[in-house]
């Protein structure tokens, strides 16, 4: 949308540039609608009306984009955030699952009910 608005703002001044060196054209007419002096401070002002647009343009542009980038950083930032927040979660359930699974090879091993005695070590083994 600001490229539309920026060409229209162009078209607007080219028209406003041709209109006064339309009037400077006119032959017999010179001096009757404006001084020769403040027709070419006119179109002066009117070439720096045009270029400091543009200008501001540019700089539009570049502040857009500038934003746009910034935007896209934070959107990648927040994604690592949540897919590091879901290693975490799933690591803390896997610690916490080992953890039941010793204690629970650690009572039986205490227990000490096994028929022989490869039973036994593996239920050392799963404990450790």
């Amino acid at each position: 949308s600001s490229g539309g608005t920026g060409k229209a703002q162009r078209e607007r001044q080219a028209l406003h540039l041709e209109i006064v060196t339309g009037l400077d054209s006119w032959e017999g007419m010179r001096g009757k609608f404006v001084s020769q002096r403040s027709l070419l401070k006119g179109v002066t002002g009117i070439e720096q009306s045009k270029e400091l647009a543009e200008e501001s343009t540019l700089a539009l542009i570049d502040d857009i984009s500038w934003q746009t980038a910034l935007a896209s950083s934070a959107v990648s930032a927040s994604e690592e955030v949540r897919s590091a927040v879901r290693a975490s979660r799933t690591a803390a359930n896997a610690k916490a699952a080992a953890s039941s699974a010793a204690m629970i090879a650690q009572q039986a091993c205490e227990a000490g009910n096994f028929v022989n005695m490869d039973e036994a070590r593996a239920a050392q083994t799963r404990s450790s």
